[in-house]
């Protein structure tokens, strides 16, 4: 089949007296043997023929081709057989491979940047503790200072601004 010879990057001449079944990588090899047989026991008012995916490869140091096959079984000179279509998946294949690695590294992006935004926020948490501890204690000794100063006998604009102190003050330490 010239079709074949060029998806396996060889002639018919290459292919010629080949069994399929020698074409199927080792790997692929269980699966095709039982996907025959299934093959074999329909009857030919049966609806679908199921579609495999495997791998086909001319010799080891050739790469390997991913295919569909398709088949239906026939009689032929009294006996049963098969008649296969098969089609070139291979550029397919290459895609979902390529889709795959960016999911994966896109997967890999959002864990390492959601594990970045967390320490920023553990750390912004940890900045904002320790603040509002350093400004509260200095602006309860102003509070405290200026409370101690109200008691005694101040002139009204000093008194006046003792009282603007505190009220302004009071938010701020409420606020942390």
């Amino acid at each position: 089949n010239p079709a074949l010879a060029q998806t396996l990057d060889s002639t018919p001449g290459q292919l010629g007296g080949l069994h399929l079944d020698t074409l199927v990588v080792p790997e692929h090899r269980a699966l095709w043997l039982a996907q025959v047989r299934h093959w074999m026991q329909l009857q030919a008012s049966d609806d679908a023929s199921p579609r495999l995916e495997l791998q086909l490869q001319l010799r080891p140091e050739t790469p390997a081709r991913w295919v569909e096959i398709a088949a239906a079984r026939f009689r032929f000179r009294d006996r049963d057989a098969l008649l296969g279509v098969v089609r070139d998946v291979d550029e397919r294949h290459r895609h979902l491979a390529e889709l795959l690695q960016y999911r994966q590294r896109l997967e890999s992006l959002v864990v390492e940047r959601t594990r970045k935004a967390e320490e920023a926020s553990r750390v912004k948490g940890a900045f904002l503790a320790n603040m509002s501890h350093e400004i509260r204690t200095p602006l309860q000794t102003v509070l405290g200072l200026t409370g101690l100063l109200q008691r005694e006998a101040l002139a009204p604009p000093q008194a006046r601004r003792f009282t603007q102190i505190d009220a302004a003050a009071r938010p701020l330490l409420q606020g942390l």
